[in-house]
């Protein structure tokens, strides 16, 4: 008998010819761990998950109970479980949906997804599980998002706006703030000859952006909602693509609507020729960066464009190997220089006895300058030159 677990949306089995919905409690939600796991979990993770706060025996005790009423069930059969491990290998829509994400079958992946990752499953006093629910819940939401967005973009290829309007309204229902999924289903509704229900559409957005941001649109959507209710006919108005060289995301964007709006308020400015953002690494800077690009494209005549400033071809290594070696060729004749000419020695006191070849402490510290600037200086200077007359040849090749 052929049996499938089915997570997104309300959990519920699938087997030959019927299907039953499954529980909402622990036992299950053990189940429904392993079986998105797919391989073996050592179950002092498993009980620490379950019983965060009790000592090692007597969670893994709670866990063979809890092992034990899932059996009870009846519908994890398939559990498999050893002294130390344990292990559900069921076939579940999750993994088709991903299967179809990765084909770029984007209908088949949102057939796949009939709503929220176990909805209505809930433990607020396991701060584990419920971390690792949202994560899962998230993660999906943005698959889901994308997919949405690309299957768009085939339905308006083939001119099929009641389908593009229903998945982008499905995309709204989920987000009504998503800006990108405003703008998309205006410019479905104008095509699809409904010039007012696009500009309903802009008017409802704005006044919840206002509700409950106390924001207004971003320029972008303001412009468009200008055009189309400008438009003397709905015939669709052929504009040629945004000119940019932005990569492609395959997750959402999420959050940081403020810190979006400020920097689009910044660029909006005439006075303002330079933005940079400034954080410690690994906050998000480039990601943030890149979606305030995004959204600015059709604002930009002349397009966005992204300048990689850490170069990664030969030539580009090459410069930045020549300016690495000029700068320590600079420092080595400064640093000899000073050693050299200092009236005093500037290390007299980790200086013991003669130093080397006998000298010393002031002769010992001028030898080293000496060296310094005839040596060191001198190679690295030497090797600077080399790299750039190469980057200099290449240039002119």
């Amino acid at each position: 008998m052929d049996v499938h677990l089915c997570l997104l949306g309300t959990p519920r089995l699938e087997t030959t010819g019927s299907a039953s919905n499954l529980p909402l409690d622990r036992p299950a939600s053990l189940g429904y761990y392993l079986a998105v796991r797919g391989d073996w979990v050592r179950r002092s993770e498993l009980a620490y998950l379950y019983s965060p706060e009790a000592d090692e025996a007597s969670a893994l005790s709670n866990l063979r109970k809890l092992v034990h009423r899932l059996r009870q069930q009846g519908w994890a059969e398939a559990l498999e479980a050893d002294a130390h491990r344990l292990r559900l290998p069921l076939p579940t829509d999750m993994q088709e949906f991903r299967s179809a994400l990765e084909r770029r079958d984007w209908q088949a992946a949102l057939a796949c997804y009939r709503g929220t990752f176990l909805e209505g499953l809930a433990f607020p006093d396991l701060s584990g599980y419920e971390a690792w629910l949202e994560l899962e819940r998230q993660d999906l939401a943005r698959a889901w998002r994308m997919a949405v967005h690309e299957q768009v973009r085939v339905l308006e290829s083939q001119t099929d706006w009641p389908q593009a309007e229903r998945w982008l309204s499905r995309l709204l229902a989920a987000d009504p703030l998503d800006e990108e999924a405003v703008q998309a289903l205006m410019r479905v509704l104008h095509r699809a000859g409904k010039p007012a229900q696009a500009q309903g559409v802009f008017e409802r957005f704005r006044r919840s952006l206002k509700a409950e941001l106390g924001v207004e649109p971003l320029e972008a959507t303001r412009a468009l909602a200008d055009s189309l209710h400008n438009a003397l006919t709905a015939v669709p108005v052929e504009t040629a693509p945004p000119k940019h060289n932005l990569p492609t995301s395959s997750t959402r964007f999420i959050g940081r609507r403020r810190e979006l709006r400020t920097l689009a308020q910044h660029l909006a400015n005439p006075d303002c020729r330079l933005l940079t953002l400034v954080g410690l690494g690994g906050m998000g800077k480039t990601r943030l960066a890149l979606e305030l690009a995004a959204q600015q494209v059709e604002r930009f005549p002349e397009g966005v464009w992204l300048v990689a400033l850490a170069g990664t071809d030969r030539g580009n290594a090459a410069l930045g190997g020549a300016m690495a070696l000029f700068f320590t060729s600079m420092h080595m004749t400064l640093l000899g220089a000073l050693l050299g000419l200092a009236p005093r020695a500037l290390y007299a006191g980790h200086h013991s006895g003669n130093g080397w070849l006998g000298l010393d402490a002031m002769a010992d510290q001028q030898l080293g300058g000496v060296i310094m600037l005839a040596v060191g200086g001198v190679v690295y200077l030497a090797g600077g030159l080399i790299l750039m007359a190469r980057v200099l040849r290449r240039a002119t090749a």
